[in-house]
């Protein structure tokens, strides 16, 4: 997974090799007057970057082409031939890996213009290998020159379970196209030409980065994303291909044992003396990705299967108390994004008179515990955003754009205790993540009037602060992710994820990296963790929330797995069956554990009584009989 630092490193890479270049301009030799020289219009020099990335489905690298062209354009001006010329190849990711450097050393080939690889020495160097090659010719007005790199990299693609991301690295934000040396008055133009190739019949592409600005064509055989130089300025072209995404999960519940009293035999004979009910819950589906969930395991059964006012789905497990054990849950996630289900403008009034008259709605604008929506330092920044907008998308995106501006992410404390501090701390300088995003993110929302809601799930965070699911193993997830969810008429609910907005990518919509587990409507009901409901006397340590394990799959891999249980399938069979109130007091309350004993001891008593009573009876018949 690339992160954040990624797009920032690639940045520094092509800033380093501009500079390179620059600095070699600036030596050229004159062989006429300063009279002669160029028009301001006409440059006297052209380098020309032709960047291709070409792709193949299911290759774990791409193949990295770059064309470097050095022309001379005013005759009075030649480029000198040194002794020899050194390029970079960048270190794409943070860290430096040595494999990946000897992966691409082990592809590296440099051609000159006439397509004749040349010899060249490799070293290590901070930020990449420097490469170096021996000069070849004078460039002049009739003589260019050219060099083709080519060399194959596994950092700028990244194939995660059906989906493939791909990467082009961007300009530095002072990237200048024109530059005039200072001694002869020169003009060199930088030209940068930027393609991704892949076969036509690659999976269509679910989303691009920067939006609007990669442009797509095909012929017979290859699709190619084309950007220009301006799109490419601070930010890194992303193309995601893959329509479709595929998780397997696991949910395990630890349930320890609570009861030393009771022995495990008892159990045989009856669950009323010895029993644990513990709620979770389960994975939602989701309209704006067609989010459908897939169940194959499920062990125990659960007794009975809810939904709370949000739609959540809370599951209800009977196990017994007087032994350890685990509630396992196993199953599939499948997302659909293709474009297809996208939200409606509308201006901010006609927004207002369709959602204000819908009570059900209106209450995802109250304020309360961490969305203090009242307040007025949050009123402020509401109304002053309002101001800058005219219709609900808009609206939506400027305070996106206000979130993201406003903080910074705090390693710090995802990493410790990680306490809610809410909306107003947040904005007033407290350290934030994604709660702290979501959070105020909703505050702003409800005090302007619009209906939000907090989303809790999992995904793959293009941070990598949070969720990272792997393809190749099921990864245990240690931290959940919280964004937000506004309420768009004719289209439901919208996904709006302004934590991982600081990847550069505006996460407003659908996407395949998130996966739904539940919603929350008000924050003064916290996350739905785990709930255990227990006649025994226990301490704090003892209940541990559950453990989710995701995993990345392919179409295939999905395709094989067996005996699948569709959610709605499951819901059926729990249609109209509801935990026994009596049955529920019973085995989670002292008094109802102590009425579990003492009826078949009073039984057992009345039965003895009964048996007595009867034989007394039968004594003074008989001894009357007798007499």
């Amino acid at each position: 997974m690339l992160t954040l630092f990624y797009h920032q490193k690639r940045n520094s890479h092509r800033s380093i090799l501009l500079t390179v270049i620059f600095l070699l301009i600036t030596i050229l030799t004159p062989v006429s007057t300063p009279s002669t020289i160029n028009s301001a219009d006409t440059p006297a020099f052209i380098i020309t970057t032709d960047y291709n990335l070409y792709y193949t489905p299911n290759d774990s690298f791409v193949t990295v082409e770059e064309t470097l062209t050095l022309e001379a354009k005013d005759r009075n001006y030649f480029y000198p031939a040194q002794t020899e010329r050194s390029f970079l190849l960048p270190d794409f990711t943070l860290n430096e890996d040595p494999q990946e450097r000897a992966f691409k050393t082990s592809t590296l080939t440099i051609l000159d213009e006439r397509g004749i690889e040349l010899d060249k020495q490799i070293s290590e160097i901070e930020g990449g290998l420097e490469v170096t090659v021996p000069e070849t010719r004078d460039v002049t007005f009739w003589n260019s020159e050219k060099f083709t790199i080519r060399y194959n990299t596994h950092e700028l693609v990244d194939q995660v379970g059906n989906v493939t991301n791909l990467y082009i690295p961007g300009l530095p934000e002072d990237t200048s196209f024109i530059s005039t040396d200072d001694r002869y008055g020169l003009t060199t133009e930088y030209r940068f030409n930027t393609n991704l190739h892949v076969p036509k019949d690659s999976p269509s592409e679910s989303f691009m980065m920067p939006q609007g600005g990669i442009g797509v064509s095909e012929d017979s055989n290859t699709r190619k994303y084309s950007v220009t130089a301006q799109d490419r300025i601070g930010t890194t072209a992303w193309i995601q291909l893959g329509t479709t995404q595929y998780f397997y999960f696991k949910l395990i519940q630890d349930t320890p044992k609570t009861d030393n009293i009771v022995p495990e035999e008892v159990n045989k004979y009856s669950d009323l003396l010895s029993t644990n009910v513990y709620e979770l819950p389960l994975p939602r589906e989701h309209s704006e990705t067609d989010q459908r969930v897939f169940f194959t395991k499920i062990d125990p059964y659960p007794t009975a299967i809810n939904r709370d006012d949000e739609g959540n789905l809370l599951a209800t497990f009977e196990v017994p108390a007087n032994k350890d054990g685990q509630i396992i849950i196993e199953g599939y996630i499948k997302l659909t994004s293709d474009g297809e289900m996208a939200p409606e403008d509308m201006s901010l009034n006609e927004y207002l008179s369709l959602t204000g008259s819908d009570l059900d709605i209106q209450q995802y604008t109250r304020a309360d515990k961490y969305w203090e929506s009242n307040d007025e330092f949050i009123i402020n920044i509401a109304e002053d955003l309002w101001k800058e907008s005219s219709t609900i998308l808009e609206l939506i995106n400027n305070d996106y754009d206000r979130i993201i501006q406003t903080f910074d992410y705090s390693y710090s404390k995802v990493e410790g205790e990680n306490p809610r501090i809410g909306a107003l701390s947040a904005l007033s300088g407290g350290p934030a993540v994604c709660m702290e995003y979501s959070d105020s993110l909703i505050a702003i929302l409800r005090a302007q009037g619009i209906p939000a809601r907090a989303a809790i799930g999992y995904g793959n965070d293009p941070t990598g602060a949070e969720n990272n699911i792997g393809a190749s193993e099921a990864s245990v997830q240690n931290i959940g992710h919280q964004w937000v969810q506004v309420w768009l008429p004719d289209y439901g609910w919208l996904s709006v994820d302004p934590t991982w907005g600081e990847s550069g990518r505006r996460y407003i919509g659908g996407n395949l990296d998130h996966i739904l587990w539940y919603t929350i409507g008000n924050s003064d009901q916290g996350f739905i963790g785990t709930a255990l409901s227990t006649a025994d006397p226990i301490t704090a340590h003892v209940l541990t929330s559950y453990d989710v394990y995701l995993q990345a799959l392919t179409e295939e891999e999905f395709t094989n797995a067996n005996e699948l249980t569709s959610l709605q399938e499951l819901l059926i069979r729990y249609e109209g069956v509801e935990v026994d109130p009596i049955s529920y007091f019973l085995k989670t309350t002292s008094i109802g554990k102590i009425i579990v004993f003492i009826i078949p001891i009073a039984s057992l008593l009345i039965a003895l009584m009964f048996i007595s009573a009867l034989v007394s009876t039968f004594r003074k018949i008989y001894k009357k009989q007798r007499s």
